[in-house]
């Protein structure tokens, strides 16, 4: 490691890197990093870097070096194994929605984890906004799992708010 920054020469040139500058340690070459405030960019501080995707063991040049259709950043933000594709097929909240009304999530009833990534959910909390209704319940219906106000609307118009829809 010539230039001290944490990553190894070999892993640098093999990467395309520079291994006598410390200054790319710090880039996100792919743009993987996950906007944790929901702000609307990924900040500096956001940024999954060239240094983390050398400790995580994955490519700084793939946004999602499993292809799982979960960016490694947002992966390892949420403690995923950003080399496990397998992890996308989980619902690790279990907050799907039992439309058989068995009291068990079938897999074709789960609100999976590559689910929550393109819905900008939680996936290890089950209600997202904290409305009363689970996150994947209210994807399926038509709903926002990151409004909290939605649980008093009464989208199908029949008089019940939809928090009290699910909860009945």
């Amino acid at each position: 490691d010539t230039d001290n920054d944490g990553m190894p020469d070999g892993w640098e040139i093999f990467y395309n890197l520079n291994p006598v500058s410390e200054l790319d340690a710090n880039y996100d070459m792919d743009e993987d990093g996950y906007d944790s405030d929901r702000s609307g960019s990924v900040s500096p501080d956001e940024n999954f870097t060239n240094l983390e995707e050398y400790l995580a063991g994955t490519n700084p040049w793939e946004i999602d070096t499993d292809n799982d259709l979960m960016p490694d950043g947002w992966e390892i933000f949420y403690e995923f194994n950003p080399l496990d594709s397998g992890d996308s097929w989980l619902d690790s909240d279990a907050d799907g929605w039992d439309g058989d009304f068995d009291r068990h999530l079938s897999f074709d009833e789960s609100y999976l984890n590559y689910m929550e990534f393109l819905n900008d959910t939680n996936p290890l909390v089950p209600d997202t906004d904290g409305d009363g209704m689970p996150d994947g319940w209210e994807v399926y219906f038509g709903l926002n799992p990151l409004l909290v106000t939605d649980g008093q609307e009464d989208m199908d118009g029949d008089g019940l708010p939809n928090a009290y829809e699910y909860n009945n």
